[in-house]
């Protein structure tokens, strides 16, 4: 305990970390005083303390880098123990916590620095009876089966993963102080609804797992996790305000050969899969994430060197005027010419990309490579004007670079700014408005101009196109799909056009395949689109083929 931290004698306490170079007599006096009537509390106290005093004789392992360290007894033989790490005690049991005495999980974690728990606002007693622990970002949790060192060991052993959605937006939007309070919260409304005993950790920023122990039955651990959803539905209060978060949960059961990197990694792909389906449910990882899991891993592996092996490559899609069949533009589209598995479209990897970073580098490539092939049609076709058309990810468009990106490729190529137009989607535009906003402005101040991409697909608004400065709606696909056959599709179509028409906004169908709904869409007033009526995604040198 160390001056500043909160008096916690009076309190249950969760978890302590103590530091045996520097424990005097009345930090033992005061840590003996939390539980005088338990003997095991005791002694291991009274072991820590000799550690302090003599650390030749006691046996203890320390971490000379950390000097810190979590010691407990073994069950089967009560010898005393401690390695580097935590020291926790969980106040609601007669035992002291250590990685074979938490059941068939410990929660420990070896690093040089935790985040102080009453950084939060409160003490070590967040969570009462459960062992919660809260370490900065760049450290690690670790989670250690011990199901062979624990003679009680049965049952189902799971990991349940719980992450809060949108909990980036409540820090941005209401302060990093609310959304502190917000998981202290979360904490103890995640601690209400698993049984007691389990154990409960916050693993960095949003996240917390619930590690589930001798479950007669894995749907056990679904039921709980749903039962964790259905309770983040409801609002939060902080401070009188009502903050709406939910809850996405992934849940990983152990195997008889699982470790604890296993069962986290499938935890995470658990989670990752609900929120890739909308969020505010659960996922149960089985043999097709496990399949998918070990796909996503080796797509990463094989396109960070795609770009240097020259494996990627730009194709493009016209866009047409469907008055006089004359290409005005053409969609730059990735494509990854794997070497094993044959020519991939970028739905095939481009999310991969975006959550490793890769997305930066490949975009601006991309950039580079359509300014250019743009500069030379137009170039060598003097009797046309082509637009090239580049997509944005949600990431690049977040990303200052970005601009560099376009100056340079704008600079390298010679290609005039309005002949480049940026897509992106509705999905972006919500990811940080005032600096989207901010990077887009700066973008429409060069000459390039602004499409939003599968319109009508996302949470568009008509405060959006007020809000954004926008030159070209494409309506999605989705839309014009069903015209020819849907009258509340066609209607919904010839709204849109007919709004961009008052905005003085270009509109693009997307997806047309066929000439009654090029005929239909004319009607409706819209005189551009692409699809495969037109044309597939070719190669740059079709394109100038098309041309001649």
């Amino acid at each position: 305990k160390e001056s500043g931290d909160p008096d916690l004698t009076s309190t249950p306490v969760s978890l302590y970390i103590l530091e045996p170079n520097v424990m005097t007599k009345a930090d033992y006096d005061a840590l003996v005083a939390l539980n005088p009537a338990n003997p095991t509390w005791t002694a291991a106290i009274q072991t820590l303390f000799l550690r302090s005093q003599d650390p030749q004789n006691t046996g203890l392992s320390v971490n000379t880098s950390s000097q810190r360290f979590y010691a407990g007894l073994q069950p089967s033989s009560g010898a005393f123990v401690g390695q580097p790490g935590y020291f926790a005690y969980n106040a609601g049991s007669d035992s002291v916590s250590s990685v074979n005495l938490a059941g068939l999980l410990g929660i420990f974690g070896f690093m040089d620095q935790l985040q102080p728990m009453n950084s939060l606002g409160v003490g070590a007693a967040l969570v009462p009876n459960a062992t919660l622990l809260t370490a900065s970002q760049t450290n690690d949790l670790y989670i250690t089966l011990a199901e062979n060192n624990h003679p009680s060991a049965g049952g189902a052993v799971t990991l349940v993963y719980m992450a809060l959605d949108n909990f980036k937006h409540v820090n941005d939007s209401l302060g990093h102080s609310v959304g502190d309070r917000l998981l202290v919260a979360a904490a103890h409304r995640l601690r209400d609804l698993v049984r007691g005993g389990e154990m409960i950790a916050r693993f960095g920023g949003d996240e917390f797992v619930v590690v589930m122990r001798e479950l007669e039955h894995p749907t056990d651990a679904a039921v709980t996790a749903q039962r964790i959803v259905d309770a983040f539905r409801r609002p939060i209060d902080i401070d009188g305000v009502d903050v709406y978060t939910t809850a996405s949960v992934g849940i990983a059961v152990a195997t008889a050969d699982s470790t604890a990197d296993d069962l986290i990694r499938e935890a995470d792909t658990a989670l990752y899969s609900s929120k890739a389906q909308g969020r505010d449910r659960i996922a149960i990882f089985n043999t097709d994430l496990r399949a998918a899991a070990t796909d996503r891993l080796r797509t990463e592996a094989q396109l960070r060197p795609a770009l240097e092996r020259e494996e990627l490559v730009v194709w493009y899609q016209p866009e047409v005027d469907m008055l006089t069949g004359a290409i005005t533009a053409v969609e730059a589209l990735l494509r990854w010419q794997h070497p094993d598995r044959g020519l991939l479209t970028a739905a095939r990897f481009i999310d991969v990309a975006e959550e490793t970073g890769l997305v930066l580098e490949i975009g601006s490539w991309v950039l580079h490579t359509a300014c250019a092939d743009a500069a030379r049609w137009n170039r060598d076709h003097g009797d046309a004007t082509i637009t090239v058309r580049v997509n944005l990810s949600a990431r690049q468009i977040m990303e200052r670079s970005v601009l560099d990106a376009i100056d340079q490729a704008l600079e390298d190529s010679g290609l005039p700014p309005e002949l480049l137009c940026v897509e992106i989607t509705e999905t972006a535009l919500l990811r940080n408005s005032a600096r989207v906003v901010e990077h887009l402005r700066s973008i429409r101040s060069r000459g390039v101009r602004i499409a939003l991409d599968d319109f009508g697909t996302g949470y568009a608004s008509l405060s959006y196109l007020r809000e954004y400065p926008v030159d070209v709606l494409k309506i999605d696909r989705s839309f014009v799909a069903d015209i020819t056959d849907a009258d509340f599709d066609a209607r919904l179509v010839g709204g849109v056009i007919a709004l961009a028409g008052i905005l003085e906004v270009d509109v693009t169908a997307e997806g047309v395949e066929t000439p009654e709904q090029a005929e239909l869409l004319i009607e409706l007033g819209c005189e551009r689109a692409q699809g495969f009526l037109y044309s597939r995604a070719v190669p740059a040198d079709c394109i100038a083929g098309m041309l001649d």
